[in-house]
């Protein structure tokens, strides 16, 4: 995620935000998934009733490792230009 135009601190830190934002957002579905893992191991008589996921674990993963990857590039290019 390259920067094309130098930015102030300011929108570095709301982008930084918005990212970190999307990342809580996906490590709590990814906590979800596992709650749902350990509700379906139950018996049936101890089982909750739960929503049943939207989207696959898998894509959460990837998209999670994307968001941290773009995070890094933020960063680092901001470290680079200031």
């Amino acid at each position: 995620m390259s920067m094309p135009n130098p930015i102030g601190h300011v929108e570095f830190l709301a982008r930084r935000e918005l990212l970190l934002h999307r990342l809580r957002r996906l490590n709590e579905a990814l906590v979800r998934w596992d709650e749902g893992e350990e509700n379906a191991a139950l018996p049936c008589e101890l089982q909750r009733e739960m929503a049943a996921p939207i989207v696959p674990r898998r894509t959460l993963e990837i998209a999670r490792q994307g968001v941290m990857d773009g995070l890094l590039d933020w960063e680092e290019e901001w470290e680079r230009r200031n």
